[in-house]
């Protein structure tokens, strides 16, 4: 029998669980981000050091429950070790938790939770063309290739902005993607001229409509102004 230990279910993550009333039932792999992890090797390769330091990997149930950090640093330091045997095992327990999905609903996978790595290096996605696979990236090269429909079709991206990325964004709402921002005091209307959607009713970013704002509110370190800097837009201050 296959030990389930590198996937989060909904019922153990808040940002998965507001898929728990919806047809699709939401897994992701959490890793630790940036460099926490034994070789000091970044997979957040695309971060500012605002984003850095305000990121979620310690909000929710992971900055009350230090046992979920050590866990999210083993499974970062397993993939780095072996990552061909660490994506092997993923394959294998999307397998199982596609089979103990309740009929009705459909499987739908996050695989950076709380990382950036670029999974199209391995053969996850044409191993399950049936199943939504979905992420947020601060990557510009894998974004482009996703505008361009050069990644799987079963894969999902949303831009992110890290407060040193404007430009990208842009670029990226010009071409018909969409930008995730995270706001303080409320959400805007529009943001950079386009339409701003409440990203924190769900977080199935493969249902939003196209060319829009994916607004989410600051949560964690993030609502501290002074941490996190120009990564987070505050609403008083903004323009544009």
């Amino acid at each position: 029998m296959i030990k389930l230990e590198l996937f989060t279910e909904e019922k153990n993550n808040t940002k998965l669980a507001k898929s728990q009333d919806s047809p699709y039932r939401s897994i992701g792999l959490f890793l630790s981000p940036h460099r926490e992890n034994n070789l000091r090797v970044n997979l957040c390769p695309n971060a500012s050091q605002a984003c850095i330091a305000s990121c979620l990997n310690t909000a929710g149930l992971a900055g009350v429950f230090p046992r979920i950090l050590k866990a999210r640093k083993r499974k970062s330091n397993e993939f780095l070790a072996d990552r061909i045997g660490f994506v092997d095992r993923l394959k294998k327990e999307i397998e199982v938790y596609k089979r103990r999905t309740p009929k009705g609903r459909k499987l739908v996978v996050r695989l950076n939770g709380t990382s950036d790595i670029d999974f199209t290096r391995y053969d996850i996605f044409n191993s399950f063309p049936d199943t939504q696979f979905y992420d947020y990236t601060k990557n510009p090269q894998r974004m482009s290739k996703f505008l361009c429909g050069n990644l799987p079709k079963n894969y999902h991206l949303t831009f992110s902005f890290s407060g040193e990325n404007l430009i990208e964004c842009q670029n990226v709402l010009r071409g018909g993607g969409n930008v995730a921002t995270v706001f303080s005091g409320g959400l805007p209307t529009h943001w950079q001229g386009y339409e701003v959607i409440d990203g924190d009713i769900t977080d199935l970013r493969f249902l939003d409509k196209q060319n829009v704002v994916v607004g989410l509110k600051a949560k964690g370190k993030a609502k501290n102004s002074v941490i996190a800097g120009s990564f987070v837009i505050q609403i008083g201050r903004m323009k544009g």
